[in-house]
């Protein structure tokens, strides 16, 4: 079925390239770890990537069967959690009263906590960046939890 998808969506481009079925085993290699749902989030940006480009008036061309499988990984949105930027800005911006906060997703509260919250109440300009990063990695490690 996805053979069939990319084809309809970028035609010859793709068969041409590819042909009708994973001949090669290429597709397989990089995909058999996908689940139906990601490869449908996969179809779902590609049609996306082909309507941008044809908006701003170029051309789409086919992913490799590694950029596919990227595509094909939810993001927070996805999973109806906020992006790591939404997640920081709303952490940094409750952390002086967390209790009182309606968290929008228990993981942002639990990367906050586990950061800390004084930490990020009271940190120094020079270590935004690196405490981001600390609390970026536990929101993801929580994410996946």
């Amino acid at each position: 079925m996805l053979f069939n998808a990319m084809g309809e969506m970028y035609g010859n481009k793709f068969t041409s390239e590819w042909g009708a079925f994973d001949a090669t085993g290429a597709w397989w290699a990089e995909l058999q770890h996908v689940t139906p749902g990601q490869l449908a989030i996969g179809v779902r940006r590609v049609r996306q990537q082909i309507q941008d480009a044809a908006q701003a008036g170029t051309e789409a061309w086919p992913p490799t069967p590694l950029a596919f499988a990227a595509l094909c990984q939810p993001k927070p949105e996805d999973l109806g959690l906020p992006s790591d930027a939404q997640a920081w800005r709303e952490a940094t911006a409750n952390a002086h009263q967390p209790s009182r906060h309606r968290w929008s997703h228990e993981a942002v509260r639990m990367a906050g906590q586990a950061v800390g919250w004084w930490d990020l109440t009271h940190v120094q300009p020079s270590q935004v960046a690196r405490l981001e990063s600390r609390f970026i990695s536990e929101y993801r490690r929580m994410r996946i939890a």
